[in-house]
């Protein structure tokens, strides 16, 4: 095989320190965008401000603005190795999306009391909401059955996994 039948990988070496630059000013100006558009999105929610935010989209808009920054970022700033880090990209942003959000906004939910036939909306009162579910009987009753079930399949799952280790 003759020199130059190989391929040249860009190493982190051959990536310039201007490009470098601009792929982390690139991915600083889309997180602060999108950081900000969260924060605008918190402030109006709370009563803060009035911005003009009132659904979700522009929140989904800045989402996927961050998401292609982070990825052009990546690509500009580790050259090879980010355009490799694309093909996880996918499905880090699915999981932020259909895991971390909803997680962020049910404890937000959590948190607040919201009355959905009250005019005055949701409004912030902390822990007291688990403090009252604690005090439930019902509640108290699922949670307990909730443990059993757990430990009852760990147990299940161990056995199995033993068995298995035993018939391999």
């Amino acid at each position: 095989m003759s020199l130059g039948d190989q391929l040249h990988i860009v190493t982190p070496d051959d990536i310039s320190p201007a490009r470098r630059r601009l792929g982390r000013g690139i991915v600083a100006l889309g997180s602060l965008a999108f950081a900000a558009t969260l924060l605008g999105l918190l402030l109006q929610t709370a009563g803060r401000i009035d911005v003009g935010l009132s659904t979700w989209r522009p929140a989904l808009y800045a989402f996927l603005v961050w998401a292609i920054a982070m990825g052009v970022g990546e690509v500009l700033i580790r050259g090879e190795q980010g355009k490799r880090a694309l093909f996880v990209m996918p499905a880090v942003l699915f999981t932020i999306a259909m895991v971390v959000f909803p997680t962020a906004f049910g404890v937000y939910i959590a948190l607040t009391d919201w009355n959905l036939s009250s005019f005055e909306g949701r409004k912030f009162n902390g822990l007291a909401n688990f403090w009252q579910m604690l005090g439930d009987d019902y509640y108290r009753n699922a949670l307990i059955n909730m443990l059993i079930y757990t430990a009852a399949v760990l147990v299940e799952y161990a056995i199995a996994f033993g068995l298995a280790l035993l018939l391999n």
